[in-house]
């Protein structure tokens, strides 16, 4: 079959917010907030630390799982001893994720019943910001592309292309995973390209830049 040139209107791709406009908020996963045991050996915790040593905030450390390992990233947010983030990780429950989420960990010293001081944990929901697009290289309205032999020829010239970015902690595009197909390979390909020059803001999780990805429908992975 001879290929022959075919132009076509280019359907419009929703896009993230602009940079200043990022909306931070609560992370959302895990739904329900697991009790301090499902996650930590408190007790080896408790026995690290004295109270005394604790700011009045206490320790504040971010624990971010991801479903390709069963421990956490550990980043300490808010710390008054150098060794926080090691007493933690010896302290950990390992955990099997079928998806990212994340959560804060707060250690701070209490005044007992009894008058005396005394360890307290507590979990706390972390803070996720979606990826933003910074910039955006764009498809022409109008594109020449070749029909080649097995490609779908729409009888109309608008549909919609469904594609999954995924974004790198850089912000760079790491990957581009087609959904649903124009049926054109030469547009998918001038498509996949153009997604892949795109630049983020990457997502983060307590202040920390994290692996998400972005839909060409507008929604982004929700943490």
């Amino acid at each position: 079959m001879r290929p022959f040139a075919v132009v076509f209107v280019v359907v419009a791709l929703s896009s993230p917010l602009p940079a200043q406009n990022r909306h931070c908020g609560p992370a959302a996963k895990p739904a329900t907030l697991p009790p301090v045991s499902a996650l930590l050996d408190s007790a080896r915790i408790v026995h690290g630390l004295s109270a005394s040593v604790l700011a009045p905030n206490g320790v504040v450390l971010s624990l971010v799982y991801s479903e390709s390992d069963s421990f956490p990233q550990i980043h300490v947010l808010d710390a008054s001893i150098d060794s926080a983030g090691l007493l933690l990780a010896n302290a950990v429950v390992p955990q099997k994720s079928k998806q990212p989420w994340a959560l804060r960990l707060r250690i701070a010293g209490v005044r007992g019943d009894s008058g005396t001081d005394a360890v307290a944990l507590t979990l706390e929901r972390s803070v996720y910001c979606p990826p933003v697009l910074v910039t955006r290289p764009e498809l022409r309205d109008l594109l020449l592309v070749q029909s080649h032999p097995g490609d779908r020829v729409m009888p109309n010239l608008s549909f919609r292309i469904n594609a999954d970015v995924i974004i790198a902690p850089t912000g760079l595009v790491s990957e581009v995973r087609l959904s649903q197909s124009s049926g054109l390979r030469d547009f998918d390909d001038q498509l996949v390209q153009t997604l892949r020059m795109r630049r983020y803001l990457p997502a983060l999780i307590d202040g920390f830049p994290i692996m998400s990805w972005w839909r060409t429908d507008g929604r982004t992975m929700q943490l």
